[in-house]
């Protein structure tokens, strides 16, 4: 696995952990729907892949299936 493909699975896992806690705040009444779309924008914003790691990420996927 390159090193792109690597930091592109870590944001993307970081992403998805900071959105389900987010989901559960606003679940829970700890936070308010605006405060959870601002949240969701900033993680997006923040987590968003680079296009060298969008790529890695593709090539690392399509390898994967292929070795099934």
């Amino acid at each position: 696995m390159s090193k792109e493909a690597f930091r592109a699975i870590e944001k993307l896992q970081k992403r998805e952990h900071l959105l389900q806690t987010m989901r559960h705040r606003l679940e829970t009444g700890r936070i308010t729907e605006e405060v959870f779309s601002q949240s969701v924008a900033d993680i997006d914003k923040t987590y968003r892949l680079t296009a060298a790691e969008q790529a890695a990420y593709d090539q690392y996927i399509i390898r994967k299936a292929q070795s099934k």
